[in-house]
């Protein structure tokens, strides 16, 4: 409930998918290598990514914490 991550796709296709923890909406992002962009997380923020293509996608992945094995927030979690 603290982190923010921001997401830049190198190669391929992803499909993000966000559901907001405070209102329980969700919503969707494509990523792709032709326009170059990012996504940025925020805290209270679920989010799944999906590869679209055949070939493995490539991203850079930035974090505003260092993970903590003891407290960490990373959980699976089906939606």
């Amino acid at each position: 409930m603290t982190k923010t991550e921001r997401f830049y796709l190198l190669q391929g296709k992803v499909k993000f998918i966000f559901k907001n923890l405070y209102n329980n909406r969700y919503y969707s992002k494509v990523l792709n290598t032709k326009k170059s962009d990012f996504i940025c997380t925020t805290p209270g923020t679920l989010h799944k990514l999906i590869n679209t293509e055949k070939k493995d996608a490539k991203l850079i992945i930035w974090s505003n914490e260092v993970y903590d094995k003891k407290n960490h927030d990373t959980y699976f979690v089906n939606f």
